[in-house]
């Protein structure tokens, strides 16, 4: 008889270490599937002061559940910043990072009485890891935007949204997804080191010569970047500071950069979106419930495929009553217990994005700016600009293209950014250069304001255009 029983035991102890194993990695874990799912985000924006700020963030995709997506949801606060009277400005450019190494920020730095200031930033993109995306709609009430690939990203999928938080319930176990910048920091920073060169750096009415010190760090967007982090739901409140919005209260660890990732329950469906932070070892976060984001997705006719989270999958319930057999067969035989495992540490504290107060930033239909061609291809020609008009070659990146092999014009030369009433130049680069009508060259990304009747040019005078106005020149 105890042979038996014992043969009995070995057998299901293989058939429940076999499908253990092929559950633990296969697809069927609806956790793992939901970071196909998980974008990293990044936008560049120019402020109204002419100077360039960038964001960081994650997303996550809507839409038919495991399909490619076709629109992507992140904070509101990843594509936008602050001027400095308090206002918001809307990126121009939001890209979707797929791959290692597709941003590296380097910082540089003066040490003065022992700390490192920072005097300049960097951020170099990959072109080939990036996708940039329209952005199609901001939540003038809560920290939601919708974001549209310009060309479709294979093998990143959309997610389930969960009906509703009702049949959540506190501490149960939800899981933080996204890509925060402390990851990549500890990976791919550089350390700092000195540059070899020096700054002349002004303090307190004093000029000193200090050496320049460089910190650079790579940031990724690759699937097996994502991070997930796990945690219990703690509590569901509202936030009185950000109009009442409600939210779940949860203590999985997110750090700067989890903005706009999903937070997901064991079934692998979003309940909401990581969005808030406090600085308290105790790691309270928050997550907008599900609920804004399937009410903004229907309000800008998305269709993203809904669940109640019911199903679970039938591998694991077998492997449960399985392991369930197991356990009373070896009682029976040797009639003993098994130890528990030690419980998991606490999630550590974090440091993440501070919230931005909801603030809308209407954009004009018209910005009243216009562009004429005086000399070259263009000449006689007349434009609109409104948001952002790219100059160049490309026809899939410009709205004013040139003929392909115009000599000296590159595939995307430069473009015309209008910001809350100004206009300003960009030379994106161009191997001959974008010059003002005195001859002086644009720096690479350097942003110059232009005021009505004043010229440009790309490559040479020959190629001359004059800022305009509505109904005038």
């Amino acid at each position: 008889m105890k042979r038996r029983l014992l043969s009995l035991v070995l057998s299901l102890f293989l058939i429940c270490s076999q499908s253990l194993t092929a559950f633990a990695g296969s697809d069927n874990n609806p956790v793992a599937q939901a970071i196909n799912g998980t974008v990293a985000i990044y936008s560049s924006i120019l402020l109204s002061d002419g100077t360039d700020a960038s964001c960081f963030g994650s997303g996550f995709g809507v839409g038919v559940n495991g399909e490619n997506a076709a629109y992507f949801i992140t904070n509101r606060h990843v594509i936008t910043a602050t001027n400095d009277d308090g206002s918001l400005t809307q990126a121009q450019h939001v890209y979707i990072m797929l791959g290692q190494n597709a941003v590296t920020q380097t910082v540089h730095m003066v040490e003065l009485e022992g700390e490192y200031i920072p005097v300049s930033y960097n951020f170099d993109m990959n072109s080939n890891k990036t996708v940039e995306c329209d952005i199609v709609a901001v939540n003038e009430e809560y920290d939601i935007a919708i974001l549209k690939p310009i060309t479709p990203i294979e093998g990143r999928i959309a997610l389930d949204l969960a009906e509703g938080v009702d049949d959540l319930s506190v501490a149960e176990t939800i899981y933080a997804l996204g890509y925060p910048g402390l990851s990549d920091e500890i990976s791919t920073s550089s350390g700092i080191q000195y540059s070899g060169n020096d700054y002349a750096y002004e303090y307190e009415g004093n000029v000193y010569s200090l050496p320049i010190y460089t910190y650079s760090k790579a940031r990724n967007g690759d699937i097996s970047d994502v991070t997930v982090t796990t945690g219990t739901v703690s509590r569901f409140t509202s936030l009185t500071s950000e109009r009442n919005v409600a939210v779940i209260q949860h203590d999985a660890t997110i750090h700067g950069g989890n903005s706009g990732g999903p937070l997901v329950d064991s079934s692998g469906c979003v309940v909401g979106i990581n969005t808030y932070g406090t600085d308290d070892s105790e790691s309270m976060n928050y997550a907008i419930t599900v609920d804004y984001i399937r009410a903004f997705c229907e309000e800008n006719g998305i269709a993203a495929d809904v669940s109640s989270g019911s199903d679970f999958p039938m591998v694991p319930v077998a492997v449960g009553a399985a392991v369930l057999v197991l356990a009373a067969a070896v009682l029976l035989l040797i009639k003993s217990r098994k130890k528990p495992r030690n419980p998991s540490p606490e999630p550590a504290p974090f440091q993440p994005d501070p919230p931005i107060q909801p603030t809308s930033t209407p954009i004009a239909n018209d910005s009243g700016f216009r562009i004429q061609g005086i000399t070259g291809h263009f000449a006689g020609k007349r434009y609109a600009v409104n948001g952002v008009v790219r100059i160049g070659r490309d026809t899939t990146q410009c709205q004013i293209v040139y003929p392909e092999g115009t000599q000296g014009i590159s595939r995307v030369h430069c473009e015309l950014l209008c910001v809350n009433g100004k206009l300003y130049l960009k030379d994106l680069g161009a191997s001959y250069g974008t010059f003002l009508k005195d001859g002086q060259r644009l720096a690479s990304n350097q942003a110059i304001e232009l005021q009505p009747g004043e010229q440009f040019y790309l490559a040479s005078p020959k190629e001359t255009f004059q800022i305009g106005s509505r109904g005038g020149v």
